[in-house]
């Protein structure tokens, strides 16, 4: 199943694997998105997320280890992307993620 075959969840991860982003990256990349019209959520380790509803779904985050592997699918079925997030690729978000479907 394609990432374009459902509606797409964005999630601004931010719990164990991952840096904290600087405030100022973590605004820039929420607007970004927001204005090319995603919803967004923002996850961590104090942060839980809604259940999920099938909808396929990008996770960005800062990895510690790099980006985990792409296009897996959750243990519900649910399409998975993982893109990272770093302070000098944050102008490049809403594009990159226009880009998967």
């Amino acid at each position: 199943m394609a990432l374009h075959d459902l509606s797409l969840r964005v999630v601004l991860y931010e719990g164990p694997e991952t840096v904290e982003l600087p405030s100022e990256t973590r605004f820039q990349a929420i607007q970004g998105l927001l204005s090319r019209g995603y919803a967004v959520s923002r996850a961590g380790q104090q942060r839980p997320l809604s259940p999920p509803d099938r909808s396929a779904m990008v996770v960005v985050g800062h990895f510690v280890d790099g980006t985990p592997s792409q296009d897996t699918v959750a243990s519900d079925g649910t399409p998975l992307h993982w893109e990272g997030l770093e302070p000098e690729n944050t102008g490049t978000l809403a594009d990159r993620v226009a880009a998967l479907g």
